[in-house]
């Protein structure tokens, strides 16, 4: 039970992109309605807010403690790899977001021709 506690704990304190994660589902929902198919930009930028939301979450809350024996072993280098830093997350976010707005607005690069 307290596992439980600590994962809904560690999931409102990545809200925000959770609100974010809803929304885009909501809208991929709307465009399916709509149109009868799913755009695979949508669908992708779904997948990339949810890897971030769950890689923020595991990395943040449950990796330092499943290495916390094995991290003075090993290398700087390897230890800033292995956390799953704000610095990764906001790249993760922000290709997502992009491909969201490219979902949403139907941008295609035929237009730009």
């Amino acid at each position: 039970m307290n596992n439980l506690l600590l994962i809904l704990r560690s999931v409102i304190v990545q809200e925000p992109l959770c609100l974010i994660w809803l929304a885009g589902l909501l809208m991929a929902w709307i465009q399916r309605y709509e149109n009868g198919k799913l755009s695979l930009v949508v669908a992708l930028s779904m997948l990339l807010f949810l890897v971030s939301a769950i890689g923020g979450v595991y990395f943040h809350n449950w990796m330092p403690v499943s290495v916390y024996d094995r991290m003075n072993s090993l290398p700087v280098w390897l230890n800033g790899m292995l956390t799953f830093n704000q610095p990764t997350q906001l790249i993760i976010e922000t290709i997502a977001w992009s491909l969201l707005l490219f979902g949403m607005f139907n941008w295609r690069t035929t237009r730009w021709q």
